[in-house]
């Protein structure tokens, strides 16, 4: 059966923790407590046992001089020993015609691109991770380890892309609590925002390219990843080693009726949107 009620979260707890068989008891604790969304949950359920989830969040995309409602598939999972039995593809039927009459557009970010594919789902753009190469000495001392509200930054940031999820003020600190609690750091400065693991900057917001050289100096890591957007072109500025994609973001169209009635504009296909867009996409 499949539900859009309120799953109770011990039942979620107890799915991820047999499904994300690679996360740590701490990462499924930071989830419930920064991540989980109770309102915005599809459930498949088969003798009282949670098999099955998709977790949705609405957000907003800009589409030229407008902000158009778009609906993201945040998080999937099934049950290990039910993997086969097409219930992330029954959910996902819901979720889309849920979304046909409620948002523009459906979107998600993920690694597995194929497994949307044949939901009208189109692949427009993707992530990119390298090792990155300092180029010249920054300032560590402008770096900051304290929890600031850096919402500003990222909106700023953002105004440089378009059609791109936007997190709303509530979802952004979110995200980023859920990173520290999965034992990440959050490194700030006045120019920019990284999320850091290990040998890794995860995430970064930025207003110029200084804030990256604060961040590569302050990490004085000589082997360490980034993760960008392709769009972003940072191979202008810095020596990349073996870049290769990452996550994929993929958009649906729900109803072109909708975006008419948002836009004013008459639309036939995603590819056209995306084509007729003047800035590039963004994608971590």
């Amino acid at each position: 059966m499949i539900t859009t009620c309120t799953p109770q979260a011990e039942a979620v707890q107890q799915l991820l923790e047999v499904s994300m068989i690679q996360w740590e008891p701490f990462q499924v604790q930071a989830w419930m407590m920064h991540q989980y969304d109770s309102h915005h949950l599809y459930g498949f359920w088969q003798n009282e046992h949670l098999i099955s989830l998709i977790q949705t969040i609405p957000t907003k995309i800009q589409i030229q001089d407008h902000m158009v409602s778009a609906l993201g598939i945040q998080w999937a999972c099934t049950h290990p020993n039910h993997r086969q039995h097409g219930h992330f593809k029954s959910l996902l039927k819901v979720v889309l015609e849920q979304s046909h009459y409620n948002h523009v557009l459906t979107y998600c970010e993920t690694d597995f691109p194929q497994l949307l594919e044949n939901h009208r789902f189109q692949s427009i753009a993707y992530g990119k991770v390298a090792w990155i190469e300092p180029k010249k000495k920054g300032h560590p001392t402008n770096v900051s380890t304290k929890f600031v509200d850096s919402y500003a930054i990222y909106t700023q940031f953002m105004q440089h892309f378009e059609g791109t999820p936007i997190l709303n003020h509530e979802q952004y600190l979110a995200y980023l609590r859920y990173q520290l609690a999965r034992k990440k750091k959050i490194l700030t400065t006045k120019k920019g925002v990284a999320i850091v693991s290990d040998h890794s900057m995860d995430t970064i917001w930025y207003i110029d390219s200084s804030a990256i050289d604060d961040f590569l100096t302050y990490l004085k890591d000589p082997h360490l990843r980034i993760h960008t957007s392709a769009n972003e072109h940072l191979e202008k500025y810095y020596t990349l080693h073996q870049p290769r994609k990452s996550r994929t973001l993929m958009v649906r169209l729900n109803d072109p009726k909708l975006y008419a009635r948002a836009s004013h504009a008459t639309l036939k296909s995603i590819q056209t949107l995306y084509q007729e867009l003047t800035h590039p996409v963004w994608t971590r």
